[in-house]
């Protein structure tokens, strides 16, 4: 079974996510895009091939770009997600689904 909590940074997910670990049955494992990014080498954030923000015209806010390699990385991430649930593990989500192709991805 596959549990995705998906929205904007500072939601609460990840508190959403340890709650549900502790309130259900069987065990979940929790993952999610932040896992995926934190093994993107440092040399690669604020990288134009990895992951950086980016301002926004008009509204000043700030969005996360990702790079050819940043895109790869969550992709990756991805298929070893379907892995562990086809090998019967359990998970939650914790996402921030980017643009459509992640979300179809």
């Amino acid at each position: 079974m596959i549990l995705i909590l998906n929205g904007c940074t500072s939601a609460g997910k990840s508190s959403i996510a340890r709650a549900l670990q502790d309130a259900f049955d069987e065990p979940y494992l929790t993952t999610g895009i932040d896992d995926a990014l934190r093994m993107i080498p440092a040399g690669l954030h604020n990288d134009p091939d990895g992951v950086s923000f980016v301002k926004e015209e008009g509204d000043g806010g700030v969005r996360l770009a990702l790079g050819s390699f940043g895109r790869a990385v969550l992709n990756a991430h991805h298929r070893a997600i379907a892995a562990m649930a086809r090998a019967g593990v359990n998970l939650i989500l914790d996402e921030v689904i980017l643009d459509a192709d992640l979300r179809k991805d």
